[in-house]
C-alpha cells in the first residue's frame, strides 16, 4: 500500500486543479512539455494537431510546416 490515501473530489475542483497547473507551464522543462502534449492527446489522437508525430520542444519560434 501506498502512502497516498484517495479522495473524492467534484469534477469541477479536478477542472481547477488542472488549469492552476497550467497556467504555471513557465516554470516546465521541455522534456516537461512534450510529455504534458502526449499526456493531452497530441501525436496519438487523430482529431488533433500534429497526429502521428512525437515531440521535441526546444527553445525559440515555433518552426512552420
Amino acid at each position: 500500500m501506498g502512502w497516498k490515501s484517495t479522495i473524492n473530489i467534484k469534477r469541477e475542483e479536478a477542472v481547477r486543479l488542472i488549469i492552476k497547473q497550467m497556467v504555471s507551464l513557465s516554470d516546465k522543462s521541455n522534456k516537461e512539455l512534450e510529455d504534458l502534449l502526449e499526456g493531452c492527446g497530441y501525436g496519438d489522437d487523430s482529431e488533433l494537431e500534429y497526429y502521428g508525430h512525437n515531440f521535441i520542444v526546444e527553445d525559440g519560434k515555433r518552426r512552420k510546416k
